[in-house]
C-alpha cells in the first residue's frame, strides 16, 4: 500500500513509500516506520 511521511509541524510531504501488511504491523510495533522494499 503507498504511504505518505510527513513533517509534523508544517505538514509538508516528505516522501512517499509503500508498505506491505509486514510493514505495517513492525511499524505499529517499533514506533518507526518501515518501508517495503519494491525493488
Amino acid at each position: 500500500m503507498p504511504v505518505i511521511v510527513q513533517h509534523a509541524v508544517s505538514g509538508e510531504v516528505l516522501m512517499l513509500g509503500y508498505m506491505n501488511p509486514e510493514a505495517l504491523d513492525k511499524t505499529i510495533e517499533s514506533g518507526k516506520v518501515t518501508f517495503f522494499s519494491r525493488t
